[in-house]
């Protein structure tokens, strides 16, 4: 028979176990036909010391520390003492690129600096669940800040801030620019706005399709 306590944990929708079971139907396993290979290697070169320091100085100054310790404003402290420290990370940053893939003999793969036990501590994360104010859990990843500045940086150089209408990749406080420029058009054009709003569609979102998407819009190979 179940105890006091569990008895307790079941009818609360924030227990520990019940949260579990709620991220988990959040994060559905990838279904078999939308995973993709990376089985080709690239040499990515490094990351300019310019581009390091813009695109820390681009990263929310509010949020949550990394799974590593690190977040924006450690290093932000960090390069206005020694500014040269953007030319290792710019180096480091290119050899965790040059290291994503997915073929089997990893170890003997071209460009491939790091192994990969250290490259499975680079891309892991920790969900969390925070309680949304109508009720529910937002699922939240706290990942390593080496893979998200690996990944904002190469998105960075690679142009995909030039993709017509996005406000996601290195573009803080996206969402608020989304709002204004929706008021903006409304007052100026006089049309009607509609607002969709999908469920967890982060999580829903197939990451084969916007690879591909990336491809067809012409970005390199980074």
């Amino acid at each position: 028979p179940a105890t006091e306590e569990e008895n307790k944990n079941q009818q609360n929708p924030f227990s520990p176990a019940n949260i579990k079971q709620q991220l988990l139907k959040k994060f559905p396993s990838r279904k078999v036909e939308n995973s993709f290979s990376v089985e080709n290697s690239y040499k990515i070169n490094p990351i300019s010391m310019s581009a390091i320091i813009e695109t820390v100085k681009r990263m929310n100054k509010h949020s949550a520390t990394a799974i590593d310790g690190w977040h924006r404003n450690i290093l932000m402290t960090a390069l206005v003492v020694d500014s040269s420290i953007a030319e290792d990370l710019g180096n480091i940053v290119a050899m965790i690129a040059s290291s994503h893939t997915t073929r089997e003999d990893y170890e003997n793969t071209p460009f491939v600096h790091f192994d990969r036990d250290t490259m499975d501590m680079v891309r892991a994360g920790r969900l969390v669940g925070i309680q949304k104010p109508e009720g529910g859990l937002r699922p939240i990843v706290i990942g390593s800040f080496l893979a998200k500045l690996t990944g904002s940086a190469i998105l960075r150089r690679c142009g995909a801030q030039s993709i017509p209408d996005q406000y996601a990749i290195n573009c803080p406080n996206g969402t608020k620019v989304i709002g204004h420029k929706v008021r903006e058009y409304y007052l100026e054009k006089g049309k009607a706005i509609i607002k969709l709003d999908l469920t967890n569609s982060y999580n829903s979102a197939v990451r084969k399709k916007i690879v591909q998407q990336m491809i067809a819009e012409g970005l390199d190979k980074d």
